[in-house]
């Protein structure tokens, strides 16, 4: 009897693997693991119900995020933008969204020069991107809440933040902001190269399964 359990148990193991997942602390939208309000939230849920995997999640500072991504302590990233440096540790998932970033500022219109501060969050995609076009009196912060505390405060001429998570914070407060759009680039999940092989082909298939369900806004 003890070893028809052993063998049961054994495996549901097999059939539902633990899959670890993380996000980043601050994260704009409603939490993983649960189907909330917005689209974007309830297409999260649809994929992690359908891809018969257990999500573990757990959130980290946007650069470990990405450094336990690498090592193997994490299996799988989410949300990340799609970039050729994250791939030389990570798998790209299907197309999941668009994220389009936008220049702020809060005089009558951004000009983005290399001569102006630039506040952007530590660890994401942008600071990268911004690198490679030559900008560098570069200020960083940890959270996009702190981008426009400081825009407004004047310690910065510019922030680069995603323009969805731009309209969240803006509805919180009294200033006004000018914007121009930075780019437009592709995003999904990152799984590592050290996860289990299982799990892209799930992922995947589930994505193909509930992404016609929904229509998420751009992130």
């Amino acid at each position: 009897m003890r070893l028809i359990i052993l063998a049961c148990f054994s495996f549901n193991l097999v059939a539902h693997p633990t899959l670890k997942a993380g996000y980043p602390t601050g994260f704009s939208d409603e939490l993983p693991g649960k189907a909330g309000n917005s689209l974007r939230s309830q297409l999260l849920y649809c994929i992690e119900q359908r891809s018969n995997l257990h999500w573990s999640w757990q959130s980290y500072p946007t650069t470990r995020l990405f450094h336990s991504l690498a090592s193997g302590d994490l299996d799988l990233v989410y949300p990340a933008i799609f970039s050729a440096e994250r791939e030389t540790y990570a798998i790209a998932s299907e197309k999941l969204f668009y994220v389009r970033n936008l220049w702020l500022s809060t005089a009558s219109r951004p000009i983005p020069t290399k001569e102006k501060s630039i506040v952007v969050k530590r660890g994401s995609l942008q600071v990268e991107q911004l690198k490679e076009r030559g900008f560098v009196k570069l200020v960083l912060v940890e959270d996009f809440r702190t981008q426009l505390d400081m825009l407004d405060a004047g310690r910065a001429d510019l922030a680069l933040i995603p323009e969805e998570t731009f309209l969240s914070l803006q509805a919180q407060r009294k200033q006004r902001y000018s914007r121009l759009e930075f780019n437009k680039v592709a995003g999904g999940f990152y799984l590592s190269k050290r996860a289990n092989k299982a799990f892209l082909p799930a992922l995947n298939q589930a994505i193909q399964g509930c992404l016609p369900q929904f229509t998420p806004g751009e992130n």
